[in-house]
């Protein structure tokens, strides 16, 4: 868990709520 990740990642689930 990086935190690169956990700030690009975030980024695409909160615009692209898909899994919901």
């Amino acid at each position: 868990m990086d935190a690169v990740q956990l700030t690009q990642m975030p980024l695409s689930f909160f615009l692209i709520p898909s899994r919901h």
